[in-house]
């Protein structure tokens, strides 16, 4: 990704800093400290039943704050102001068998603990252990609404998870969260740009040398 794990867990840090500090200055009525920040992955869009469109797209905010393509995931960071940890959770093969999948969409990881070494995340877990997960009944909820929708596995498992929080402890205030945190580049990214201008321009200048040539 051109990214390191260190700088993912750095955005994840940044964005429970702006969590910590709007429940301490905004959540008036409230004296729970205790947070809950969901962010899921996208969903894979079959053009049938069992064709894919391709490329697979990625949610923003999920890849940004993990660095993982995988479909279907959940990232959780869930803490107080003392301390946070940070959870993925996995779907299951879609497919008979992991082979299949890997035929399909190209190789994937299975073992927890590369995965959690691999993207800096401190715990990894199916994603049918969401249902049961246990929170403090005040944890404050901060997601956007607009990723919960209606596909299957996210009615399955992330809307009932939702739904368990109280409506007086939900903060819809999570994208402008991650606004702020996108809208400045670290050293790594403003390098990715350059890169990505550069084989842009490159592939024009070309584009252009060839169309003069041919006339």
């Amino acid at each position: 990704t051109g990214i390191s794990p260190t700088e993912f867990r750095q955005r994840r840090q940044s964005l429970v800093d702006l969590v910590r500090s709007h429940i301490k200055t905004e959540q008036e009525g409230t004296s729970s400290t205790h947070f809950t920040i969901s962010v899921p992955a996208a969903t894979r869009l079959f053009m049938g039943p069992d064709v894919a469109y391709f490329p697979f797209k990625q949610q923003s905010d999920f890849y940004y704050l993990t660095g993982c393509m995988q479909p279907d995931a959940l990232l959780l960071l869930s803490g107080d102001d003392r301390a946070h940890s940070a959870s993925l959770f996995l779907p299951p093969c879609p497919m008979t068998s992991i082979d299949e999948y890997e035929r399909w969409f190209g190789p994937t990881i299975t073992d927890k603990d590369s995965i959690c070494q691999l993207f800096g995340i401190d715990a990894v877990y199916s994603l049918d252990k969401l249902t049961s997960l246990k929170f403090p009944s005040s944890s404050i909820l901060f997601h956007e609404a607009s990723l919960a929708n209606d596909t299957t596995l996210k009615r399955k498992y992330l809307v009932p998870f939702l739904k368990r929080f109280s409506s007086s402890v939900v903060c819809q205030q999570l994208n402008s969260f991650m606004h702020a945190l996108r809208s400045i580049k670290s050293s790594a990214e403003q390098t990715l740009i350059r890169q990505a201008c550069h084989f842009a321009s490159t592939a024009f200048s070309r584009a252009r040398h060839g169309s003069m040539t041919s006339t």
